[in-house]
Protein backbone atom coordinates (compact mmCIF):
# COMPACT_ATOMS: atom_id res chain seq x y z
CA UNK A 1 0.00 0.00 0.00
CA UNK A 2 1.14 3.44 -0.69
CA UNK A 3 2.19 5.16 2.70
CA UNK A 4 0.48 8.11 1.99
CA UNK A 5 -3.24 6.09 2.43
CA UNK A 6 -1.85 5.17 5.57
CA UNK A 7 -2.05 8.79 6.84
CA UNK A 8 -6.02 8.41 9.03
CA UNK A 9 -6.96 11.84 8.16
CA UNK A 10 -6.64 10.71 3.96
CA UNK A 11 -9.35 8.19 4.87
CA UNK A 12 -11.96 10.84 5.80
CA UNK A 13 -13.90 13.63 4.40
CA UNK A 14 -12.19 17.18 4.33
CA UNK A 15 -13.52 20.45 3.83
CA UNK A 16 -11.23 23.79 2.89
CA UNK A 17 -12.71 26.91 4.01
CA UNK A 18 -12.29 30.54 3.36
CA UNK A 19 -14.92 33.41 4.06
CA UNK A 20 -14.81 36.78 3.51
CA UNK A 21 -16.51 38.94 5.92
CA UNK A 22 -17.69 42.32 6.68
CA UNK A 23 -15.70 42.38 10.00
CA UNK A 24 -13.61 40.11 12.67
CA UNK A 25 -16.24 39.14 15.08
CA UNK A 26 -19.00 36.95 14.32
CA UNK A 27 -21.61 38.43 16.50
CA UNK A 28 -21.10 41.78 14.63
CA UNK A 29 -20.08 40.85 11.59
CA UNK A 30 -21.93 38.81 8.49
CA UNK A 31 -20.28 36.57 5.61
CA UNK A 32 -19.92 38.12 2.65
CA UNK A 33 -18.40 35.47 0.35
CA UNK A 34 -17.95 31.55 0.86
CA UNK A 35 -15.31 29.31 -1.03
CA UNK A 36 -14.87 25.18 -0.17
CA UNK A 37 -13.51 22.24 -1.32
CA UNK A 38 -14.73 19.14 -0.24
CA UNK A 39 -12.22 15.68 -0.96
CA UNK A 40 -12.54 12.53 -0.50
CA UNK A 41 -9.97 10.14 -1.02
CA UNK A 42 -7.47 12.76 -2.00
CA UNK A 43 -9.79 14.00 -4.96
CA UNK A 44 -12.10 17.28 -4.86
CA UNK A 45 -15.75 15.72 -5.36
CA UNK A 46 -17.90 19.02 -4.41
CA UNK A 47 -17.36 23.24 -4.43
CA UNK A 48 -19.03 26.04 -3.24
CA UNK A 49 -17.88 29.37 -4.62
CA UNK A 50 -20.72 32.02 -3.72
CA UNK A 51 -21.20 35.77 -3.01
CA UNK A 52 -23.46 36.29 0.09
CA UNK A 53 -25.52 39.07 0.38
CA UNK A 54 -25.05 39.83 4.22
CA UNK A 55 -27.90 42.72 3.77
CA UNK A 56 -25.99 44.98 5.63
CA UNK A 57 -23.43 48.02 4.07
CA UNK A 58 -19.41 47.06 3.38
CA UNK A 59 -17.31 49.31 4.62
CA UNK A 60 -14.25 50.78 2.52
CA UNK A 61 -12.19 48.49 4.12
CA UNK A 62 -14.02 45.41 3.39
CA UNK A 63 -14.21 46.45 -0.24
CA UNK A 64 -10.21 47.55 -0.42
CA UNK A 65 -8.90 44.19 1.08
CA UNK A 66 -11.71 41.81 -0.92
CA UNK A 67 -12.59 43.84 -4.09
CA UNK A 68 -15.48 43.15 -3.11
CA UNK A 69 -18.31 45.53 -2.95
CA UNK A 70 -21.76 46.73 -2.68
CA UNK A 71 -23.05 46.23 -6.58
CA UNK A 72 -21.27 42.80 -6.38
CA UNK A 73 -23.93 41.65 -3.39
CA UNK A 74 -26.65 42.87 -5.27
CA UNK A 75 -28.98 39.58 -6.33
CA UNK A 76 -26.36 37.75 -4.37
CA UNK A 77 -28.17 34.86 -2.72
CA UNK A 78 -28.30 35.65 1.44
CA UNK A 79 -27.00 33.00 3.99
CA UNK A 80 -30.71 31.49 4.34
CA UNK A 81 -30.52 30.58 1.07
CA UNK A 82 -27.73 28.69 0.90
CA UNK A 83 -27.61 27.32 3.96
CA UNK A 84 -28.84 23.92 3.23
CA UNK A 85 -26.79 23.08 0.88
CA UNK A 86 -23.52 24.42 2.81
CA UNK A 87 -24.63 21.89 6.23
CA UNK A 88 -25.16 19.18 3.06
CA UNK A 89 -21.12 20.03 2.04
CA UNK A 90 -19.62 20.49 5.88
CA UNK A 91 -21.42 17.37 7.28
CA UNK A 92 -19.26 14.67 8.30
CA UNK A 93 -16.27 16.25 6.99
CA UNK A 94 -13.01 17.68 8.82
CA UNK A 95 -13.01 21.36 8.83
CA UNK A 96 -9.95 22.97 7.52
CA UNK A 97 -9.09 26.55 7.10
CA UNK A 98 -6.19 29.47 7.48
CA UNK A 99 -6.97 30.74 11.17
CA UNK A 100 -9.34 28.01 11.65
CA UNK A 101 -11.13 29.41 14.94
CA UNK A 102 -12.24 32.76 13.13
CA UNK A 103 -13.90 30.88 9.75
CA UNK A 104 -15.36 28.43 11.70
CA UNK A 105 -16.92 30.81 14.33
CA UNK A 106 -19.14 32.63 11.48
CA UNK A 107 -19.79 29.12 10.09
CA UNK A 108 -21.06 27.40 13.12
CA UNK A 109 -22.85 30.54 14.41
CA UNK A 110 -24.60 31.40 11.42
CA UNK A 111 -25.72 28.21 11.01
CA UNK A 112 -27.10 27.52 14.69
CA UNK A 113 -28.90 31.04 14.27
CA UNK A 114 -30.86 28.50 11.85
CA UNK A 115 -31.17 26.18 14.44
CA UNK A 116 -28.81 23.82 12.06
CA UNK A 117 -26.63 21.49 14.65
CA UNK A 118 -23.43 21.97 13.18
CA UNK A 119 -20.30 20.85 14.47
CA UNK A 120 -16.79 19.26 13.02
CA UNK A 121 -13.49 18.64 14.10
CA UNK A 122 -11.41 21.38 12.92
CA UNK A 123 -7.57 21.82 11.41
CA UNK A 124 -6.09 24.87 11.17
CA UNK A 125 -3.48 24.98 8.51
CA UNK A 126 -1.50 27.96 10.53
CA UNK A 127 -0.76 25.67 13.12
CA UNK A 128 -0.13 22.56 11.08
CA UNK A 129 2.54 25.19 9.46
CA UNK A 130 3.94 26.17 12.17
CA UNK A 131 4.38 22.53 13.42
CA UNK A 132 5.51 21.00 10.60
CA UNK A 133 7.64 23.91 9.45
CA UNK A 134 8.98 24.85 13.00
CA UNK A 135 12.21 26.67 11.12
CA UNK A 136 10.02 29.28 9.51
CA UNK A 137 8.85 32.26 11.53
CA UNK A 138 5.80 33.30 8.72
CA UNK A 139 2.48 31.24 8.31
CA UNK A 140 0.41 33.64 6.96
CA UNK A 141 -1.16 32.29 3.96
CA UNK A 142 0.79 34.98 1.53
CA UNK A 143 3.89 33.41 3.71
CA UNK A 144 2.99 29.70 2.85
CA UNK A 145 1.69 30.61 -0.89
CA UNK A 146 5.44 31.96 -1.90
CA UNK A 147 6.93 29.44 0.17
CA UNK A 148 5.71 26.75 -2.18
CA UNK A 149 5.35 28.76 -5.20
CA UNK A 150 1.17 28.40 -4.65
CA UNK A 151 -0.07 30.62 -7.32
CA UNK A 152 -3.29 32.76 -6.10
CA UNK A 153 -5.14 34.92 -8.56
CA UNK A 154 -7.14 36.76 -6.14
CA UNK A 155 -5.68 36.78 -2.82
CA UNK A 156 -8.85 37.94 -0.18
CA UNK A 157 -11.46 36.22 -2.45
CA UNK A 158 -12.24 33.04 -0.47
CA UNK A 159 -12.33 30.12 -3.28
CA UNK A 160 -9.19 31.07 -4.22
CA UNK A 161 -7.79 31.22 -0.77
CA UNK A 162 -9.33 27.97 -0.04
CA UNK A 163 -7.86 26.40 -2.72
CA UNK A 164 -4.52 27.32 -1.53
CA UNK A 165 -4.68 25.45 1.55
CA UNK A 166 -5.87 22.44 -0.81
CA UNK A 167 -2.19 23.11 -2.64
CA UNK A 168 -0.87 23.24 0.73
CA UNK A 169 -2.34 20.07 1.82
CA UNK A 170 -1.83 17.77 -1.27
CA UNK A 171 2.60 19.12 -0.59
CA UNK A 172 2.29 18.58 3.04
CA UNK A 173 1.01 14.66 2.68
CA UNK A 174 3.91 14.12 -0.11
CA UNK A 175 6.30 15.99 1.73
CA UNK A 176 6.49 13.70 5.25
CA UNK A 177 5.94 10.61 5.88
CA UNK A 178 2.81 8.75 7.27
CA UNK A 179 4.28 8.44 10.70
CA UNK A 180 4.98 11.93 10.55
CA UNK A 181 1.66 13.44 9.17
CA UNK A 182 -0.47 11.67 11.91
CA UNK A 183 1.35 12.88 14.73
CA UNK A 184 1.00 16.50 13.27
CA UNK A 185 -2.71 15.88 12.45
CA UNK A 186 -3.33 14.26 16.10
CA UNK A 187 -1.77 17.40 17.63
CA UNK A 188 -3.79 20.26 15.97
CA UNK A 189 -7.05 18.87 15.04
CA UNK A 190 -9.55 20.09 17.24
CA UNK A 191 -12.27 17.91 18.06
CA UNK A 192 -15.86 18.06 17.36
CA UNK A 193 -18.09 19.31 20.43
CA UNK A 194 -21.65 17.90 20.84
CA UNK A 195 -24.47 20.33 20.08
CA UNK A 196 -28.13 20.86 21.29
CA UNK A 197 -30.91 23.25 20.81
CA UNK A 198 -33.43 22.91 23.33
CA UNK A 199 -37.13 22.23 22.83
CA UNK A 200 -39.87 24.42 23.32
CA UNK A 201 -40.63 22.12 26.21
CA UNK A 202 -37.63 22.66 27.68
CA UNK A 203 -37.50 26.03 27.32
CA UNK A 204 -41.00 26.27 28.74
CA UNK A 205 -39.21 24.49 31.68
CA UNK A 206 -36.27 26.65 32.20
CA UNK A 207 -38.65 29.44 33.17
CA UNK A 208 -39.54 27.59 36.29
Amino acid sequence: MNEIMDVDILKKDLVFVDLETTGFKNTDSKIIEIGLLKVRNNEIVETMNTLVNPEVPLTPDVTRISGITEADLIGAPTFRDIKDDLYRLLAGSIFFAHNAAFDYSFVEANLHEHRIPFSAPQVCTVKLSQYLYPTHQRHNLDAIASRFNIAVERRHRAYDDAAVLWEFFKIVTKSFDSYTLNLAFSAVEKPAKMVKFSTEAENQMSLF
